[in-house]
């Protein structure tokens, strides 16, 4: 009786032998992940197909391989979690060898918001695959199209102090910002730059330094004004403020206003007289058109300045009518969009082609001459005469 029980322990003992050997299953070694359409759009929700390509090796146990949810990554797999998604994904597998599985996936509109919020212009999809022996990661990238597929548009920008000037004189350590109303379409990532120029470089070539990089997402069509940070007053003299949009490209020129900071006594802006002699009214310029003025013995530095007419100004555009004066007088309200900077002795100039082509074709301007002392103070502003820049 003994012998017979010992015979069917072995018996017992080979069939659970042959049952394990049975069941050896592969393992997950390889994932990868690919769609045909990678393009998401900022403020919407998108839905994408995704193809995972998952590599089994030999091992045991696990008749399935699966994996029990996406998550989203910033840029790349290694970048910042923009949040996870909860959807199983299973597939039977006979053992070792290459296996596709077929993944619909919605990546909600806040992922997308997050991601270009933080200035990436791509997602990281990212799934782990286990038979619950081995596993591996696998990751399909989906760019972020945000101007493109949601007609992200710049329409049109002006630029103030927050007195609602584009010009200021202002005392020495007063504070004051400047601010940018922007009118967009669709929604996207806006990214600029507020940049100053101070008066050790606007006497000569100015040269511009940031003050604060700007990324914010702007959702909907609308109006949006953004703040510089505070502006620099320290120093007496002449600075050119203006915000540089880089995204998403505009047709026009990067809006520019100037304040002039002054210590003691109010400075008067106009102790000498500048007269304007050519071009006259109305001229439509060309890169032969010569401006001219009268001399003026205090200039150490001149600046020809061009700023842009507004479309809704009540500025009579048209040439004057006999024995009626040109409207010099007109106030400026359109940005800087153009300058040159002379020397104090010149007395005439021509524009050159790049200035020229700052201006747009088929729009009206107001040019004016500008005089600066040697302290780099302004002495004399002229009036403001009106020019053309014709159609090509």
């Amino acid at each position: 009786m003994k012998y017979i029980n010992n015979i069917k322990i072995r018996i017992l003992l080979v069939g659970c032998l042959i049952a394990v050997s049975g069941t050896v299953h592969a393992v997950v070694t390889v994932v990868t992940g690919n769609t045909s359409n990678r393009n998401i759009a900022v403020g919407q929700t998108s839905s994408k197909t995704i193809t995972w390509t998952v590599t089994m090796g030999t091992a045991t146990p696990g008749p399935f391989i699966t994996s029990a949810g996406v998550a989203f990554y910033a840029n790349t797999p290694s970048g910042a979690l923009l949040g996870t998604s909860l959807k199983i994904l299973t597939r039977t597998v006979p053992g070792p060898g290459t296996y596709v599985l077929i993944d619909n996936i919605t990546i909600p509109s806040s992922i997308v918001y997050s991601a270009s919020k933080q200035g990436v212009s791509r997602i990281a999809v990212v799934r782990n695959f286990t038979d619950n022996v081995g596993s591996a990661n696998g990751f399909a990238n989906l760019d972020i199209t945000g101007s493109g597929a949601s007609g992200f548009t710049i329409n049109a920008v002006s630029v103030r102090f927050d007195n609602n000037q584009p010009q200021r004189v202002i005392k020495r350590l007063q504070q004051h910002k400047a601010y940018i109303k922007l009118t967009y379409s669709g929604s996207g990532l806006l990214r600029g730059l507020w940049e100053i120029a101070t008066p050790s470089s606007t006497i000569g070539q100015a040269v511009y330094r940031p003050l604060r990089v700007v990324r914010k997402h702007l959702p909907g069509t609308g109006i949006y004004k953004l703040y510089s940070p505070r502006l620099p007053t320290q120093t007496q003299g002449v600075y050119l403020v203006r915000f540089r949009i880089t995204a998403p490209a505009v047709s026009f020129s990067d809006p520019l206003i100037r304040y002039f900071v002054y210590s003691g006594k109010k400075p008067r802006l106009s102790p000498v007289s500048v007269f304007l002699h050519q071009p006259g009214p109305s001229t439509a310029l060309n890169n032969k058109t010569v401006f001219r003025w009268n001399k003026i013995s205090q200039a150490s530095a001149l600046r020809l300045e061009f700023y842009a007419v507004k479309k809704n100004s009540s500025l009579n555009l048209g040439l004057p009518s006999l024995g009626q004066s040109d409207d010099q007088t007109s106030q400026i309200k359109g940005p800087l969009v153009a300058g040159k900077l002379l020397k104090g002795s010149t007395q005439k100039t021509n524009i050159s082609t790049l200035t020229l082509a700052r201006l747009k074709p088929g729009h009206w301007y107001l040019w004016r001459l500008v005089v600066f002392n040697k302290e780099g103070n302004i002495i004399g502003v002229s009036k403001p005469r009106k020019v053309y820049s014709p159609a090509k």
